[in-house]
């Protein structure tokens, strides 16, 4: 019998809180748009959760290939391949991540070592695709593999496979220009090399 009354002042005591703690987090807020703008508008994005309007500008287009098949429909596609589709290594991304493997291929040709970059933005639509032509994009025999995701690695298990290498954000994040975050987190093409080369050295030995 006591539970409900208790339960109901507790319920009071936090709402009361919270409203007090949420006028003076609005206080601060202004006072910061004031100083800051731009940061301010960037977390007004953020929290309504859009885009920058001109985001997709700095993002590359690879012309598409008249003889494949469309990610949209695929969802996964080899975008860029080795010299007689005999890649030593497998480098998977979804978006923006996908120009980062196609600088890390142009650096690993130098070195010797053949890699096959596939663009993979949407798992599901992967998964409904045969076996047949999820084969022919991820071959099983090609185990030095190399997932790229600006954010959680959760789920590239199953593409990157047990022994692969995945590149991704497996905590809570930085507070930093976008550039600074990329390069703490490996978001760069050395990076990408380095755990490719490393790759083809493990899964080869």
């Amino acid at each position: 019998m006591l539970l409900q009354p208790y339960t109901a002042t507790f319920q009071d005591q936090m709402g009361s809180r919270g409203s007090l703690a949420r006028k003076s987090w609005n206080e601060l807020f202004v006072n910061y748009r004031r100083q800051y703008p731009d940061l301010a508008d960037a977390m007004d994005r953020m929290h309504r959760g859009e885009m920058p309007g001109d985001w997709q500008s700095a993002l590359p287009v690879f012309p598409a290939d008249a003889k494949g098949i469309a990610t949209r429909d695929s969802s996964a596609m080899v975008l860029n391949d080795a010299p007689d589709a005999k890649p030593d290594v497998l480098l998977l991304a979804t978006g923006s991540e996908v120009p980062l493997c196609v600088a890390a291929q142009e650096q690993l040709a130098l070195e010797g070592i053949q890699a096959r970059v596939v663009s993979m933005p949407s798992w599901e639509l992967f998964e409904n695709q045969t076996v047949e032509y999820r084969n022919s994009v991820l071959p099983p025999e090609i185990t030095a593999r190399v997932s790229v995701e600006e954010a959680s690695t959760f789920g590239w298990e199953r593409y990157a496979g047990a022994l692969g290498t995945m590149i991704g954000i497996d905590t809570f994040g930085l507070s930093a220009p976008i550039k600074v975050v990329q390069r703490h987190f490996g978001f760069t093409p050395e990076h990408v090399v380095d755990a490719a080369r490393k790759q083809v050295t493990h899964q080869g030995a």
